[in-house]
């Protein structure tokens, strides 16, 4: 009886005892999963934080695609419930940090050595929560623009016409000669039957696309493409060009010109206020021209710089083959290029027009928009090769001559700074001298060894094209004169400093010195910048990065 209790007992205590160790089995398995569970969800607040940051990035880059270009941009915050928080940064000092790679045509490093393609820009949004962190990257790509010609309204040729891209890097003598052009597009957006025609001997290398109908015979026409009839409009850019009105952007210096000129060469700011009419050609040498009215050029526009022209743009003659010919074209009205031929009549660069685009007997290179109000614009263009050059559809150029500066430390601590000197005789003479080179050892080289009546001259051309003047400061940066040129020079002979510290020749009597620039004013036209951003940039790559 007493072994029976025993064995009872003992059975109850085994019981116990497998109870006990069940239930802290269960209790630790219901914290391991609490703690689980609470990781899960700090992961979880933590990724929406990545994701949040990383749509406020997004959102600053289609709005401002030049931020986080600077290393020092400020690191962007987000902050949200339960101690969530999200954080991108530029800054290379940070893991991990984005690269804004946009608006080059080169590859760079990035973060963890990553390649960031040209054109491209690798944002890493970084989310904590509670411990708990996460990564997610994402790159973004603005792509060229797509288009050799678009418009708003009908597109019509008679025929003869030859439409096909250039491939980067190449000229277009050697694209045509050894058959190396590459496919474009051409698109318009009127409704209808009539909304594109393609007349005989037409050869388009890529796709045709229509909002309407499109038109053509195809045993006499060879389009390399696709052929796309009735579907959506394309997104054209729509641009106010009283914005580059050089007195509406407060611009100084600008000339003023007759109603009448010969053969001119522009530089910098020029504006016509009515009709312009020019005879023997226009060159642009880094000028933008505005005119408010109607623009008539005989004889071909070349060079590099832009026109804005309030009213209808008639451009008639030939214009020779040349790389560096570059011209932006803004036109209000109608656009009409009358060429001498397809191989004697060149075009090189934009051409934008609210009023309908014409072209004939010519070669058109570049991109050729036309957005206009009037249902019934149409783009017409027989007899002509029309070769798309991606690049541009960004047009950039210096505005008037390059300018430099010199900064120099004298011999008794002051600094006397110069800046922007627009100095064409020294820059080209040192230039030359140097091979092209234009450094600080190779300005000094150059001053050292000039004679004393060409430092003179030299000297002289620098005081008279000083803008807006020389300025003085002591050794602490404070200044002790300024914007009065006269002022300047009294101040600076008061100091006992000598010529040569204020007419740019810091020889013996310097202790440091340096040359910056070139710089000048920038034009700049981009065409992605005037379309929605939906239509401005594509996700390459999403993805989750591991953590640390």
């Amino acid at each position: 009886m007493r072994g029976a209790r025993g064995l009872t007992a003992a059975l109850v205590l085994v019981m116990v005892g497998l109870v006990a160790i069940l239930a802290f089995g269960s209790a630790g398995l219901w914290t391991h999963h609490l703690a689980y569970t609470r990781h899960c969800l700090n992961a979880s607040q933590a990724r929406g934080a990545a994701e949040s940051v990383l749509a406020l990035a997004i959102d600053q880059v289609l709005n401002a695609p030049e931020w986080g270009k600077s290393p020092t941009t400020p690191i962007l915050t987000w902050h949200g419930q339960e101690g969530a928080s999200g954080s991108l940064s530029f800054q290379p000092g940070d893991e991990p940090y984005s690269t804004n790679n946009l608006a080059s045509e080169t590859s760079m490093s990035g973060w963890n050595s990553a390649v960031v393609p040209d054109n491209t820009v690798r944002l890493i949004g970084l989310g904590r929560c509670r411990g708990v962190e996460r990564r997610i990257e994402m790159v973004l790509h603005v792509p060229p623009y797509p288009y050799a010609i678009a418009c708003s309204g009908r597109f019509d040729s008679d025929g003869n016409l030859l439409l096909a891209s250039l491939p980067a890097g190449t000229d277009l003598g050697t694209a045509l000669a050894e058959g190396k052009l590459t496919p474009s597009r051409l698109a318009a957006n009127a409704p209808g039957a009539d909304a594109l025609r393609l007349g005989p001997g037409t050869q388009i290398i890529g796709d045709v696309r229509s909002a309407g109908d499109v038109t053509y015979d195809p045993a006499r026409t060879d389009i390399q493409g696709e052929v796309i009839r009735f579907g959506d409009p394309v997104r054209l850019p729509q641009v106010d060009l009283t914005a580059y009105d050089p007195l509406t952007q407060g611009r100084q210096g600008v000339q003023s010109l007759p109603d009448l000129v010969s053969s001119p060469t522009l530089e910098g700011w020029t504006r016509r206020s009515g009709d312009l009419n020019v005879l023997g050609g226009l060159v642009l040498d880094g000028g933008v021209l505005f005119v408010d009215g109607n623009l008539n050029v005989q004889g071909g526009v070349t060079g590099t710089g832009a026109l804005i022209v309030t009213g209808q743009t008639t451009l008639s003659g030939g214009a020779n083959l040349a790389s560096d010919n570059r011209i932006c074209l803004l036109s209000g009205g109608r656009i009409a290029v009358r060429g001498n031929g397809i191989r004697s009549s060149y075009f090189n660069g934009l051409m934008y027009s609210s009023g309908g685009l014409e072209a004939s007997d010519a070669t058109l290179v570049g991109t050729f928009i036309c957005n206009s109000s009037d249902c019934d614009s149409v783009v017409k263009i027989g007899n002509a090769t029309v070769v798309q050059d991606q690049s541009t559809a960004k047009m950039e150029f210096a505005v008037g001559q390059p300018s430099f500066g010199l900064r120099s430390v004298t011999s008794d601590g002051y600094v006397t700074e110069v800046y922007p000197v627009r100095y064409p005789q020294l820059w080209s003479k040192v230039s030359q001298a140097n091979n092209g080179s234009i450094t600080l050892a190779g300005v000094l080289s150059f001053l050292s060894n000039a004679s004393k009546a060409e430092k003179s001259s030299l000297a002289r051309t620098a005081v008279a094209n000083v803008n807006p003047g020389f300025k003085l400061y002591d050794p602490a940066g404070n200044e002790l004169a300024g914007g009065n040129l006269v002022q300047m020079v009294t101040t600076l002979a008061k100091r006992n400093l000598r010529a040569e510290s204020w007419t740019l020749f810091p020889l013996s009597g310097a202790q440091t010195a340096e040359v910056y620039g070139p710089s000048a004013p920038t034009f700049t036209f981009d065409l992605n910048r005037f379309l929605p951003p939906e239509d401005n940039m594509e996700v390459l790559l999403c993805r989750p990065l591991p953590g640390p």
